[in-house]
């Protein structure tokens, strides 16, 4: 599974005068950007504490993309850009902060790798199904 998000239009609104749907679609935005961070915060208190915490990854839907990779068995990548105008200064230092606070987390891989991700859970049975019929055959000498 290969999912790429692009979160541009993450900056400030009364910088950017934006209104009408470019303001919900930006706040929508900043929200999923909040959800993302306290979901790397909860991991890295997890890391650090040996807690077991669950990761509110379900609570936006640019999260609930990075389901795998919350639960051990996927990757990110994150590129960051940031803007040089000297007025975007503070916004910059939040995103290089961010940036910095997920390079700390360590993600525990799963035990067994699972080679049926990005299945439906439905696809997913059928397919067991079938490996229970292939390997039955085979006992059997067919």
């Amino acid at each position: 599974q290969l999912a790429l998000v692009d979160l541009a239009g993450s900056e400030r609104t009364n910088r950017t005068g934006n209104t009408g749907q470019r303001l919900q679609e930006a706040s929508k935005i900043n929200q999923s950007l909040m959800t993302l961070r306290n979901c790397i915060e909860v991991l890295r208190d997890n890391q650090n504490s040996g807690g077991n915490k669950a990761v509110p990854y379900r609570d936006s839907r640019v999260t609930h993309l990075f389901r795998n990779y919350f639960e051990g068995e996927g990757k990110v990548k994150m590129v960051v850009c940031v803007n040089p105008r000297p007025t975007d200064y503070d916004e910059n230092v939040n995103v290089m902060q961010f940036a910095e606070l997920t390079q700390e987390v360590q993600i525990e891989r799963a035990v067994g790798v699972r080679f049926d991700l990005g299945l439906t859970p439905g696809r997913r049975r059928a397919n067991q199904v079938y490996k229970e019929a292939v390997r039955r055959l085979e006992e059997q000498g067919e």
